[in-house]
């Protein structure tokens, strides 16, 4: 264990307090704030927008599949040597109904687009997390001039991935939950 231990450096060899680039300035640093807060607020719209449509999502898909299921048993039965010839007569009427109600179903999740909507707004959060990342290692040790234009693109571009609105209820949330912690 103490072969391992010893490449890490001590804190005691480091006798030099660290010192902020020139360029990176008081302004930059309570810029950095903002967008910080703004970036985590961001992330959190998206991420609940996905989780919202991912049950509105199910909801339409479910019952769906179900209905399928249902209706494959059905269609076997009807079919059936075991079965007499008017039930079969009424598990084929049963299988055609079915048929129908997930045919509604899945034109409504198609019209509705709630699985692409799930998985835009995921996607857009697991960018701003990373933004979220990337601006915390700036805030701590700064390494890049030009950070704050290139965050300004990065987000830019991560609006125009996402052409979804955020549901307000899910905005409402933002503004009543105290959210200084993230």
């Amino acid at each position: 264990m103490g072969s391992e231990c010893s490449s890490i450096p001590d804190a005691k060899f480091f006798n030099e307090k660290y010192h902020y680039p020139k360029w990176f300035t008081r302004k930059k640093m309570m810029f950095h704030n903002k967008m910080l807060k703004r970036l985590r607020k961001l992330r959190f719209l998206h991420s609940r927008s996905s989780q919202y449509y991912d049950k509105l999502n199910l909801r339409l898909s479910a019952p769906s599949i179900i209905i399928t299921s249902i209706s494959g048993i059905a269609s076997f039965l009807s079919t059936s040597q075991y079965v007499n010839s008017d039930s079969q007569n009424a598990f084929g009427i049963t299988v055609g109904v079915l048929a129908s109600l997930t045919s509604i179903f899945q034109a409504l999740s198609a019209a509705c687009q709630y699985s692409v909507k799930r998985e835009a707004h995921r996607t857009v959060a697991e960018q701003y997390n990373a933004l979220i990342v990337k601006t915390k290692f700036e805030m701590e040790m700064p390494n890049e001039e030009d950070f704050i234009d290139n965050l300004e693109l990065s987000v830019l571009d991560i609006q125009a991935k996402c052409n979804y609105f955020v549901p307000q209820f899910i905005i409402d949330e933002w503004t009543k939950q105290d959210h200084k912690e993230l």
